[in-house]
């Protein structure tokens, strides 16, 4: 994969110069730089096509299996930026919104979390929602009502990695859990930690702590919140951090979300998963501009942001 990385570094400082420079060429020098950045696309054998234009001169400078079909992968996010951007606009916001019945000294009998399909609702956002509800004077909640039904479709994750994670109404977290791994003493396991900490995760195995700065481990689910740990990560490295996909999203937010209300004294008797005809809206949380969630979805090739 490093290597992948090298090669395609190699390429783009080579069309940054091409673009830099092509106007001011020699019509020779210009089919030395053209011939240089064809041979090193064919030596590598990268199975790619684009367009490198001057849009200000409306022409075209260097061209590379432009014709040819080839999968667009996340070249196709650009495509969905542009429609959400059209028809919702950049300013657009998706509303998580709190419904209850009435406060009766901190006691409330019903309280609905209704998910409207926030792509960015994370733990800072799940906190914020908890000190709301304890800032209204919530102490203690009957029945917890959790309602994903804005998403009709039965979305499940495709695979363990976070790009392939199953997408909700209610989504949080982008439906993953990120594994922090962190070098000790060489022969030494690696420090393993998780977010969000409130999981209760079980492991097997370990990576170990080997020289200099290889990266060669696997996290492996064996089962939902259970994961097979093996490999070496090198002392010279910082810690890194791997993302893996939650089985069932619902479960997901509702143990986080418990531990939270615990952690802020609101006492819960339970928790059911359906729409509900309490209409008395407590508030509403609402995600930042569209604009700026698009540009996370494109800067971090974000999947899930884009489903």
């Amino acid at each position: 994969m490093q290597i992948i990385f090298k090669i395609v570094k190699q390429i783009k400082f080579l069309l940054i110069i091409f673009l830099i420079t092509s106007s001011n060429l020699y019509s020779s020098d210009l089919t030395k730089l053209t011939n240089s950045l064809n041979q090193e696309l064919k030596n590598n054998n990268i199975n790619t096509g684009f367009i490198l234009a001057d849009l200000d001169q409306q022409k075209v400078l260097y061209k590379y299996n432009a014709d040819s079909l080839l999968k667009p992968a996340s070249a196709l996010k650009l495509v969905t930026s542009y429609v959400a951007l059209k028809e919702l606009g950049t300013e657009h916001r998706f509303e998580t919104l709190i419904y209850s019945t009435d406060i009766k000294n901190g006691h409330v009998d019903k309280l609905v979390i209704q998910g409207g399909g926030d792509p960015d609702f994370k733990i800072e956002e799940l906190i914020l929602l908890v000190r709301r509800l304890k800032q209204v004077g919530i102490s203690s909640i009957n029945q917890l009502i959790i309602d994903d039904t804005k998403f009709t479709s039965n979305l499940s994750r495709s695979g363990i990695r976070a790009y392939e994670a199953a997408n909700s109404a209610l989504a949080f977290n982008f439906n993953s859990i990120t594994f922090i791994i962190c070098p000790t003493k060489v022969g030494q396991p690696a420090q393993v930690n998780w977010d969000p900490y409130e999981l209760n995760i079980l492991s097997e195995g370990g990576i170990t702590t080997a020289k200099g700065l290889v990266k060669n481990y696997l996290i492996d689910e064996v089962s939902p919140n259970k994961y097979k740990l093996s490999g070496v990560l090198g002392a010279g490295n910082n810690c890194v951090t791997s993302f893996r996909s939650v089985a069932d999203p619902r479960i997901y937010f509702e143990t986080v979300l418990r531990e939270q209300l615990t952690l802020h004294s609101i006492n819960l008797k339970s928790i059911k998963h359906e729409s509900t005809d309490v209409t008395n809206l407590l508030f509403r949380m609402q995600s930042k501009g569209l604009a700026s969630i698009i540009d996370d979805l494109n800067h971090f090739s974000n999947n899930f942001i884009a489903q």
